[in-house]
């Protein structure tokens, strides 16, 4: 009798493999039907833990395949899924971005537009500068090219360094100036000499207390375009080693005395520093050092600010401008209003302050010959 309850080894490799088979016969089928043509009716038959029986694993696989159906059915009519969905929320761009993206998103157009249009205004006031020089000549019975023009301004330009009123830009601060505000100063340097260039009396430009190859002048030579072959006088000392002590005349916020004309026989020195942390009496303390008189713009007399009294901060090109505007056209509410731009808030002065201006530029009127 125990003979006959003993299974023998060939019966149990033959059970062993049918069970191999038919778990890979139900991971392989998905349908239902062939499931349960290859599982017997209860897996207690092979292996007695009694795990579930055949119909309850028919019934998921039946769900299952629904599930996949409908799947199926939902693509085809076109109805999003979930990652479709994604996909579409992710090609949407803006609907991905949170409100804090989507305000620096918007800052950043912003800029770009203003930019734009900047760009485009200035293009319209060269276009116009250019059709009233065509006009001009046109008028005088002679038409000047674009070029002609380009080679008057460089002979001009070439005659004020030879005997044009001497203005300095003293570069003694660049240990005063990060990098980025030494940016900023040959950025500046590049507008102050188109101002020149264009100008109808040039002035005689000097850039003063450049080191060679040092730091501002390797950023003026990569902001500026051309900055070696530009027509101006560059040095390395400073500009009471260039003129003597007395014509100097030190441009400085802090200055003594207020600037009322401009003396053909004078220097003047423009302190070239830009500090977006202001530094009161830098410039000052160089022109005293230095053995060098100081004076000041007249913005005070000239302009008022929107908000009341409120200090007029120049850039270098600025000043430069306001100079030479001043030098062509006498006017200091003309010069002043020019060079500083209206997004700053200051206006001229009321017609008292004005005709108390003009009576003191007319006690002091500018060098003969100016316009």
């Amino acid at each position: 009798m125990a003979e006959n309850s003993v299974a023998s080894p060939a019966s149990l490799s033959t059970v062993a493999e049918t069970n191999t088979s038919t778990e890979k016969t139900g991971q392989e089928v998905a349908p239902a039907a062939e499931v349960t043509e290859a599982v017997p009716t209860t897996e207690t038959d092979l292996f007695g833990n009694g795990a579930c029986k055949a119909s309850e694993l028919s019934a998921q696989n039946d769900a299952a395949q629904c599930d996949m159906d409908s799947g199926k059915a939902d693509s085809a009519d076109g109805s999003p899924t979930e990652g479709s969905a994604t996909q579409t929320d992710s090609a949407g761009g803006e609907q991905q971005l949170s409100k804090n993206q989507l305000r620096k998103l918007r800052y950043r157009e912003r800029q770009v537009a203003a930019r734009r249009a900047r760009r485009s205004e200035e293009k319209r006031r060269r276009r116009e500068r250019d059709a009233a020089a065509q006009s001009a000549a046109a008028a005088a019975g002679q038409m000047i090219s674009k070029r002609d023009r380009r080679r008057a301004e460089l002979d001009r330009l070439r005659a004020a360094r030879q005997d044009g009123l001497p203005v300095c830009v003293d570069l003694q601060y660049g240990d005063r100036m990060t990098e980025k505000e030494q940016s900023r100063l040959a950025t500046q340097l590049g507008r102050l000499y188109g101002a020149n260039r264009s100008a109808a009396r040039p002035l005689r430009l000097l850039l003063t207390s450049l080191a060679e190859d040092g730091p501002l002048h390797q950023r003026c030579r990569r902001l500026v375009d051309g900055f070696d072959r530009l027509e101006l006088e560059r040095c390395a000392e400073p500009p009471h080693r260039l003129f003597a002590a007395e014509r100097l005349v030190y441009l400085s916020p802090d200055g003594e005395t207020e600037l009322k004309r401009l003396d053909e026989q004078a220097v003047y020195v423009i302190g070239g520093l830009v500090d977006e942390t202001v530094q009161s009496g830098v410039t000052r303390a160089a022109a005293a050092a230095a053995g060098v008189r100081t004076a000041r713009l007249p913005t005070a007399a000239y302009l008022q600010h929107e908000a009341g009294t409120r200090a007029c901060v120049l850039t270098v090109n600025q000043v430069f401008e306001i100079l030479l505007r001043f030098r062509e056209t006498g006017d200091w509410t003309a010069a002043l209003t020019a060079a500083v731009p209206a997004r700053k808030g200051f206006t001229p002065k009321s017609d008292d302050a004005a005709a108390k201006g003009d009576s003191t530029a007319a006690a002091n009127p500018p060098p003969v010959g100016a316009e």
